[in-house]
């Protein structure tokens, strides 16, 4: 399965911050993991750090791991002053018992063993302590997005690459973790006409995909975009997404 290349779009990977906001997602974020004062809070997967520096800003003290130099160059722009170590998730360079809080948004799918992720993220995690993932689950099939409809085989790399909501809370409880449970964090939810422009690297779907690939989605839409007009209408782009939050919590004793 190909991966995506951080290393290359990290220099534009902020945009979608931008154009979207995550606003559903931040209030989750912020409600779980800033729920005391001065948290300790270790992103694995902090990409660019803009989670980070929304914790940052909330009181929490925050950590954050990344594969990707690139986008841990990015984020040292942001934060400084902010501890942001090169290294995987698999094998997290922190004694056990360190954090608060780990959050991973976005990156689960990435890891090359989210399960092993899932166990070290439990004991790096202090009594009390949270895990919180966020991501999709294409496998509920109730999401809908154009990306799925014009470029062939996206979806069904999405369902092999992205674990189930319900293996993961699986995975929390085999770790030990308790009280696991997963809501929607957010529904992005919009359509926007489409103009003839995709920006191959706005997604990870997208940019995994070869030159061929994505020419062949490219291609599908034109054509479909040619018949629309003909009857005097616009193509619509359809964006119906949920991001999910599972969780589970280390026990107190």
């Amino acid at each position: 399965m190909s991966r995506t290349d951080y290393e290359s779009i990290a220099a534009s990977y902020d945009t979608r911050y931008e154009q979207i906001g995550y606003d559903g997602s931040a209030h989750v974020v912020a409600k779980l993991l800033c729920s005391f004062p001065a948290a300790t809070v270790l992103e694995v997967g902090c990409g660019t750090g803009h989670w980070l520096a929304a914790l940052r800003d909330r009181g929490c003290a925050v950590t954050g791991i990344d594969t990707s130099q690139s986008m841990l160059a990015k984020a040292r722009e942001k934060l400084p002053d902010i501890e942001l170590t090169w290294g995987r998730a698999e094998k997290l360079p922190w004694p056990a018992g360190s954090f608060d809080r780990v959050l991973c948004v976005n990156a689960l799918h990435h890891f090359e063993d989210a399960r092993a992720f899932i166990r070290e993220a439990r004991r790096v995690l202090r009594p009390g302590g949270l895990l919180l993932n966020m991501g999709l689950d294409p496998h509920t099939r109730e999401d809908r997005w154009f990306v799925y409809d014009y470029f062939v085989g996206t979806r069904a790399t999405d369902e092999a690459r992205f674990a189930p909501t319900a293996l993961i809370r699986d995975w929390m409880r085999e770790a030990g973790l308790s009280q696991t449970e997963t809501q929607v964090a957010w529904r992005f939810n919009w359509t926007h006409d489409y103009r003839g422009a995709i920006d191959p690297k706005s997604t990870s779907q997208l940019s995994n995909l070869n030159n061929r690939e994505f020419e062949a989605g490219m291609a599908l839409l034109a054509a479909s975009h040619r018949k629309v007009i003909e009857a005097g209408e616009t193509l619509p782009l359809i964006v119906d997404l949920r991001l999910v939050a599972t969780r589970g919590w280390v026990p107190e004793t």
